[in-house]
């Protein structure tokens, strides 16, 4: 036996799906029944939001800094009595591909990537911010010198901190890391050293993760 209209009570036929009367959907379809006036003004809201949308999404979303870096690292010590004196400079050339501008650290926390307990600490010299679409030079000091007392084979003292060094640059996300090699010679003229852009896309480039064994693996 056939159940009257859910909307009018009025009599349906078995099988009806529309009650003559008031036009509504019976059965499940009641469930998705929107009339045609409804219907049409959600197909024009649609077409409009596809349309001003992108707009919608840049004004609330207005996108990301893209910073990508390369550089150099150098070194001028100068022997003063018993001891080697100057400044390591870490010099990082830095272009910002993204929408919003972007910003390095201003103090970085180096970490060996061979020894455990051997960092190194450098503090910028120069701004850190760059605007989106520019390009800047981010200059860095390194905090101080050390040396374990041991010398080379000419006789210069080295450096207690040889070796290769991760440092995360930017501020946020993604993870931007930069390896340094340090290196144990001193000269008093500058010395030039290779500063690494590692991806850190993936659990073993992360910069806790890095190694040596990963670093080929995630230089670009």
């Amino acid at each position: 036996m056939a159940e009257p209209c859910w909307a009018c009570r009025s009599h349906i036929e078995d099988g009806q799906i529309l009650c003559n009367e008031c036009k509504n959907w019976q059965g499940w379809r009641k469930y998705f029944n929107i009339s045609t006036l409804t219907l049409s003004l959600l197909i024009a809201l649609l077409s409009v939001l596809g349309t001003v949308g992108p707009t919608i999404k840049q004004m609330l979303f207005p996108g990301s800094p893209n910073l990508t870096v390369a550089g150099s690292y150098t070194t001028g010590l100068v022997k003063k009595g018993d001891g080697y004196f100057g400044d390591d400079l870490l010099s990082l050339s830095v272009t910002n591909i993204g929408k919003q501008p972007g910003a390095l650290r201003p103090a970085l926390n180096c970490a060996s990537i061979e020894v455990s307990d051997r960092t190194l600490a450098f503090d910028s010299i120069s701004p850190t911010l760059v605007e989106a679409g520019k390009s800047s030079v981010v200059s860095y000091k390194q905090r101080f010198v050390d040396f374990d007392g041991s010398i080379d084979r000419d006789g210069n003292p080295t450096q207690s901190k040889t070796g290769m060094y991760k440092c995360e640059v930017n501020l946020g996300p993604p993870s931007l890391v930069v390896v340094i090699n340090h290196s144990g010679e001193v000269h008093a003229a500058p010395l030039n050293f290779a500063v690494i852009s590692v991806n850190a896309i993936g659990p073993d480039c992360a910069i806790g993760m890095l190694s040596a064994a990963s670093l080929e693996k995630c230089t670009k």
